[in-house]
């Protein structure tokens, strides 16, 4: 008998982006990941993969604009 198993996309989004913000991976990394669920057709992975990235990006983008014009004391 032949046990498929498929990986849920809310499970896939909640890891990678739990990756992403504890430094565990990287982007790159993750890009490399969602390449191979991509290559094995786990589109439903994919698809949380990609809301992490995007995600997590966004944060970035948030974070860089909260902390432009302050300066370390």
């Amino acid at each position: 008998m032949n046990n498929i198993l498929y990986l849920d996309k809310e499970e896939c989004y909640l890891d990678t982006l739990l990756c992403l913000q504890t430094n565990v991976t990287t982007l790159t990394d993750a890009m490399m990941i969602l390449k191979h669920y991509e290559d094995t057709e786990e589109y439903e992975c994919c698809s949380g993969i990609l809301k992490a990235i995007n995600e997590y990006r966004e944060s970035i983008k948030i974070n860089k604009r909260l902390t432009r014009g302050h300066k370390l004391l």
